[in-house]
């Protein structure tokens, strides 16, 4: 016992002898009995809990004399405090994931009845059937060795085949940290050299975080990104002056938009200046489908390089990536294709929630859908406009996305700049205006589960970064692109931001690198899954 006694703990009364072996003392004052065994936690915090502020541990140990040490034997008894010692829960963990308890009585499986957390199995000893019975009651003990002399043979059968378990799964675990540790710090090594970053300080922990979870589980993942001076360059044309612009408007609504800009802008009141916008363009523009196509030929906006490689990567390993725009879907898919990126082949991972220009069978414009315009500050209800992306039903696979509503917006954005059919146009206006099919509608979330447990945001603006913000149990990691400094501080401030990437035309070469980070711990946990055997309770 001497030898182990950081293993071996005794909590229970203690007699305290004078140097002339007389009992002075039985100790605590508050005895140890079988109904108070579930304080035991409070009496003993360093063998139950990990302690995360010992300031906080109030502790009032006293005894009406010293304990000595045993005459008769080399060790000290353990004397167990008072119960008027206190542990702040909110400053402890405890320690154990599993315990095995071993008793005759009630009393004796209560230790962690106030942390339900822990999985216990229960054995109990009985003198006969009739006992037994009292403690198997209400699940009381999963089992219990009966006769009045049973030797603990089946315990230690038991212990070893936990220890099995438990072997095997601390050897999996060191397998699997070394290489993720090292690709994470070789990966950081990189990332902190580059001096264009700017990030908060628990950017390398979130990265941690997430690496890890992607790396011991077979876990899903998206990226979201914003479209414009995210997926663009700085000095490219955002939609909506793509669309104000065109050089084959009148004079006059030339004066009238740039007025109507001046007075509003993007950035006053969201939701006003898209409304006013959309109305404005529809009623006094004039526009075509084939002035918007000259138009956007001639002024395509710039991607940011490095996209290609970015978009690839994310087609390779099956990584769905939505773009979640203020600006028109109609832009966002000619700019895309002009620079090679085939969105119609892929269209099953590469996804828009944006507004929409819809033009008649004659050509011209005829809506700007939805009704209730996609702005910076209702990108959090992307999840609404596109369950399918987002949710999978509870009862199915998490591989199993529900199905798009069959005139979904999503369904539609990538034909709708090639295909003049009208009269399918029309009828999936409905459903597109309303931004989502009430087929699909999610407002019962109980029978839905968010499909993705890592998400990678990109954006240049707050309200980039609110898709996922009603899914707090998605991970996420938000990388921001910012003009100067002033404005990466922007989007740093209260931790909006883990990293910003900074200059007028910064490539999205350290995002590639961190997405090449993601992947390799995403490969890592769906390897371990696919190789990973069961363990199995053999005879």
């Amino acid at each position: 016992i001497s030898h182990h006694e950081n293993l071996l703990h005794i909590d229970s009364n203690n007699m305290v002898f004078n140097d002339h072996g007389q009992v002075t003392a039985i100790v605590p004052n508050d005895p140890i009995h079988s109904r108070n065994k579930h304080l035991a936690p409070q009496r003993f915090p360093g063998v139950f809990y990990e302690i995360l502020n010992e300031q906080k541990i109030i502790q009032n140990v006293e005894y009406s004399l010293p304990v000595p040490k045993e005459s008769s034997a080399e060790f000290t008894i353990e004397s167990p405090p008072k119960s008027s010692q206190t542990v702040d829960s909110e400053d402890t963990k405890i320690v154990w994931d599993v315990a095995l308890i071993l008793g005759d009585r009630p009393g004796d499986f209560v230790a962690f009845a106030p942390y339900p957390e822990v999985v216990t199995f229960c054995i109990g000893f009985a003198r006969d059937d009739s006992y037994a019975q009292e403690l198997l009651k209400d699940g009381l003990c999963h089992a219990v060795l009966v006769g009045s002399q049973p030797d603990l043979e089946s315990v230690n059968d038991l212990l070893a085949l936990f220890i099995n378990a438990l072997q095997q799964g601390q050897q999996e675990a060191s397998d699997e940290s070394t290489p993720k540790a090292n690709m994470l710090d070789a990966f950081y090594s990189k990332w902190r050299s580059v001096s264009s970053i700017r990030e908060n300080y628990h950017c390398f922990d979130t990265l941690q975080q997430i690496t890890k979870t992607l790396a011991l589980k077979s876990s899903k993942m998206i990226v979201v990104s914003d479209f414009d001076h995210t997926l663009t360059t700085f000095c490219s044309q955002q939609c909506h002056d793509i669309l104000g612009s065109n050089s084959a408007y009148s004079d006059q609504f030339h004066s009238t938009f740039r007025d109507f800009m001046t007075e509003y802008g993007p950035s006053t009141v969201y939701g006003e200046f898209h409304t006013l916008c959309h109305d404005l363009v529809l009623r006094q523009s004039g526009l075509t489908l084939e002035m918007f196509h000259q138009h956007l030929d001639a002024n395509t906006p710039k991607l940011r390089p490095g996209l290609n490689s970015f978009i690839t990567k994310l087609i390779e390993f099956e990584i769905p990536l939505l773009i979640s725009s203020a600006g028109f879907s109609n832009i966002i898919v000619k700019t895309l294709t002009s620079f090679n990126i085939d969105v119609h082949s892929y269209n099953h991972l590469l996804h828009i929630d944006a507004n929409h220009l819809e033009f008649d069978s004659y050509g011209r414009l005829s809506a700007i859908v939805p009704l209730e315009p996609i702005h910076s500050k209702s990108k959090h209800l992307a999840a609404k406009r596109m369950p399918h992306l987002f949710f999978s039903k509870k009862s199915n696979d998490r591989d199993g996305a529900m199905q798009p509503s069959k005139n979904g917006f999503t369904s539609e954005v990538y034909s709708a700049l090639e295909k003049n059919d009208c009269d399918e146009r029309n009828n999936s206006k409905k459903s597109r205006m309303n931004g989502f099919d009430s087929d699909t509608d999610v407002s019962n979330s109980g029978k839905m589960k968010v499909r993705f447990d890592v998400a990678l945001l990109l954006g240049d603006r707050p309200g980039d970064f609110t898709v996922l913000d009603l899914h707090p149990e998605v991970l996420t990691i938000k990388i921001g692109f910012a003009r100067d400094d002033s404005a990466a501080q922007e989007l740093l401030i209260d931790g909006l931001c883990h990293a910003v990437l900074v200059g007028s035309q910064p490539d999205l070469e350290p995002v590639n690198d961190l997405l090449a980070l993601l992947i390799e711990a995403l490969q890592q946990g769906q390897q371990q899954q696919r190789t990973k055997p069961p363990f199995i309770m053999n005879d």
